[in-house]
This record gives C-alpha cells, sequence and structure tokens, in this order.
C-alpha cells in the first residue's frame, strides 16, 4: 500500500475524531449552561433571602423601641410612616410613598444597598437614605403587617402580578384572588418575609394559601408608572377638580404638584373580598408632605365580585408556568439538534473527502 495513502487516511481519521470531540464539548456545554444558570440564580436568591432576613431585623428593632409597632403604625412625628400608608391608598399616593416605610429603618439598616435584590435589573442601590426612592426599592412592604401575628406578611419580593402580562398597583392576596409570581426575579417562585422574622421561598399556590384578603402590600411597578388596578385588573375612576371648579372622570396620574395642576384622587375602595394592596412608580418624586396632594373625592361603588372562569385557577396557572418551561427546554434541545445535524453532515463529508483521497 502507498505510505502516501496510509498517511491520508491517518490525517482523515484524526480530523472526524477531533471533530467529534468538539461536538462532543459543545453538546456539554449546551447541557451545563441552564444549569450554571439555575446555580446563578439559586445564588441571587438566597442573598435576597439575606437581604430580607435583615429588613426584618430592622423592623423587629424599630418595633422594640416603639411598643411593639411597625413604621406602618405609626405617624411621621414618632418616626413612622402612617400618613404615607393612607396617602397609599390614593391614587398617586402609593407611587409617591412606597419607598418612606423602609426610609423609616434608617437607624436600623446598615444601608440602603440591601434593599435591591440582587437579581433585579431594574433597580439600583442607593447611596444613603437621603436619596433613597422607589427606583432603590425591590421590595414590597405589608402595611398591615402586626407583631403578633406571625403569619401576616410584612415584606417580600416586588415581582408579582394578578393576571399575566398586567402589572397592577393594587393587590389582595386572598380567596378566589389571580395574585401570581411572574418570572422577571426568581422564576415564578418569590421570597416573603413574615412578620416573625423569618424568610420563605414560596411560589405562586402557596402564596394565596390561608390568606383571607385582610392584608395590604405596598409594591413597586416598572412596567405600567402611573396605573392602579386592583384584582381583576379593575380601574379606579378618579375625579380631576380643575381651577374653574369643573370635574372630569379620568383614570389618569395624581400630579406631583397640586398647587400648580389639576389635582386627582379616588376614594380607597373596598373590594368584597377584603383590603388593597397597592406598588409605586419609578418615575415621580415624592411631594415634600402627605398633605400637600389634595384631594377631591369621587364617589364609586365597590366592584362586583365576579367568578374567575377555568383559566384563572390555579391549576391553570401552574400548567402555563410549566407549558413556558417546556417551550424553553424544547429550544435548547432544538439548538442541540441542530449542532448535531451539522457535526454529522461535516464528519460525513470529511469522510468522503478522505476515501476519494485513499484511492
Amino acid at each position: 500500500m502507498n505510505p502516501d495513502q496510509t498517511g491520508h487516511r491517518g490525517r482523515a481519521f484524526t480530523m472526524i475524531e477531533m471533530l467529534c470531540v468538539i461536538g462532543i464539548i459543545a453538546i456539554l456545554a449546551a447541557l451545563l449552561l441552564p444549569a450554571l444558570n439555575q446555580g446563578k440564580s439559586g445564588a441571587k436568591r438566597i442573598q435576597c433571602v439575606g437581604n430580607l432576613k435583615q429588613a426584618g431585623i430592622a423592623f423587629h428593632s424599630f418595633a422594640h423601641d416603639h411598643r411593639g409597632r411597625f413604621p406602618m403604625q405609626l405617624p411621621t412625628r414618632d418616626g413612622g410612616s402612617e400618613e404615607f400608608v393612607k396617602s397609599g391608598y390614593r391614587v398617586g399616593g402609593e407611587f409617591y410613598f412606597s419607598f418612606r416605610h423602609f426610609q423609616s429603618l434608617s437607624n436600623e439598616l446598615v444601608s440602603p444597598k440591601i434593599l435591591v435584590c440582587p437579581a433585579d435589573s431594574a433597580r439600583w442601590p442607593a447611596v444613603n437614605f437621603a436619596k433613597f426612592d422607589n427606583v432603590n426599592l425591590s421590595y414590597f412592604v405589608g402595611v398591615n403587617a402586626e407583631q403578633g401575628n406571625v403569619n401576616s406578611i410584612l415584606s417580600g419580593d416586588r415581582n408579582l402580578s394578578n393576571e399575566r402580562g398586567n402589572n397592577p398597583t393594587i393587590l389582595q392576596p386572598g380567596p378566589g384572588s389571580s395574585i401570581r409570581w411572574t418570572r422577571e426575579l426568581h422564576e415564578f417562585k418569590g421570597n416573603l418575609l413574615y412578620a416573625d422574622g423569618r424568610v420563605e421561598e414560596v411560589n405562586s399556590l402557596r402564596f394565596l394559601q390561608n390568606k383571607k384578603g385582610d392584608e395590604a402590600l405596598f409594591l413597586p411597578s416598572t412596567n405600567q408608572p402611573g396605573a392602579a388596578a386592583f384584582p381583576g385588573n379593575t380601574a379606579l375612576a378618579v375625579a380631576r377638580q380643575f381651577p374653574n371648579g369643573s370635574a372630569r372622570s379620568n383614570s389618569g396620574r395624581v400630579s406631583e404638584n397640586p398647587d400648580l395642576n389639576p389635582r386627582t384622587t379616588a376614594t380607597r375602595i373596598q373590594p368584597a373580598n377584603g383590603v388593597l394592596t397597592s406598588l409605586p412608580s419609578v418615575t415621580d418624586t415624592a411631594p415634600a408632605k402627605p398633605e400637600t396632594n389634595s384631594m377631591v373625592v369621587a364617589t364609586q361603588a365597590a366592584p362586583t365580585r365576579t367568578a374567575h372562569n377555568s383559566g384563572d385557577s390555579p391549576f391553570m396557572r401552574w400548567f402555563a408556568d410549566m407549558a413556558q418551561q417546556i417551550v424553553d427546554w424544547a429550544k435548547w434541545l432544538l439548538w442541540l439538534l441542530l449542532l448535531l445535524l451539522l457535526i454529522a453532515l461535516v464528519a460525513v463529508r470529511l469522510r468522503e473527502l478522505a476515501r476519494r483521497k485513499s484511492k
């Protein structure tokens, strides 16, 4: 046999073997990448738990110095944020004042940086509490939480929604509610800080278990600044008072300067199944004092509670979440199959070329 032919055959086999090794490495990388991403997400979730635990310690330190009451239950003259709770039930108020409840803990918290979840790319840490605002906050506050009620929610991740694709500013966890975790921070899960200081990671179904609709949670919203909604996305009707005394019905945003612009408000509407919750916007700046938001009250009956269809059931929401995860994995498998097909085509072509040269 010609030595050159033997050499050609050896080199051709070595090249194919090298391509196979490269293909195996690519396959392993494709399989390991989701695991690495999950590990990174898990590390961020653990750090988020630590942030909430520090916030819980700060809340309890404050309560220890104020006869067992959290900032939301004390007036501002005593170092609390009670006035901002009341303002939170007004259209616009919740957008301005949610950060105030954590700002009251400036003596108990080491730094405002712990109030930003590491998985939250839409928020960034504040330099200090003097410059602290909603853009520096990743967690909601349960304004009805009591130190004696260990199962009441004190704080948690802000990635909550009442419908798929909807990010309301007012929520109420309770029977029949469609509130669920979104994928934004912790992959359809979230961390909750309870009034006794413990932090738990829960999914949407567990979040709604044993909830009676008597809790109010103020949460930040990044996707719908200036919007307000109840469970089921019931719109708030507001009355806008103009200088000439005329009034119009409007669902628009509240003015941040009531002395120069029309003043807006809405009544605190109590749903049939409990108390409201709300989210702040990141685009508006807080007024100097809560009383500067003069209000013209619009009368509106409590929204009627309608039965949820099968698409709003916990099982259907869980099924939709699982289907989304399956679709994501299917995309990875499709890329993997395409890569294997490309490697196989290249290997077959090189082998054919090697056989031709060996003849």
